[in-house]
């Protein structure tokens, strides 16, 4: 829900601030940086969706914002290589495009994940 909130950096400070100390968050949203991201942009403007008024994060982007919340211990990793193409034998090689696209492109697969650690 990160890229719909309107001030990222004080949800983050309230995520911070209701965890104990060695308490983790744990963050998942859409990776500026993949091709899914780019293809709901172009959606949104075509036909109005939940995504129209998203702000989308890059890996950068989280690890800097938790960052300067105050977090420690931060891991950022991206998955989901494939492309946005809803076809059955497309689908059948998703495999192999994980596989690939996480050698290959580490940080642009489309769904993206961070934990952190409040000191």
């Amino acid at each position: 829900m990160l890229c719909f909130v309107k001030d990222r950096d004080a949800a983050l400070l309230e995520m911070k601030r209701v965890l104990r100390p060695g308490g983790r968050v744990v963050i998942a949203l859409l990776n500026s940086r993949s091709p899914w991201a780019l293809f709901r942009r172009i959606k949104s403007r075509v036909k109005e969706t939940v995504y129209s008024s998203a702000e989308f994060i890059s890996p950068n982007g989280i690890e800097s914002s938790l960052e300067k919340a105050g977090f420690k211990d931060i891991k950022v990793r991206t998955c989901l290589f494939f492309l946005p193409i809803n076809s059955e034998f497309y689908l059948g090689f998703s495999g192999v495009q994980e596989r690939l696209g996480s050698r290959l492109f580490p940080g642009a697969g489309a769904f993206l994940t961070a934990t952190a650690t409040k000191p």
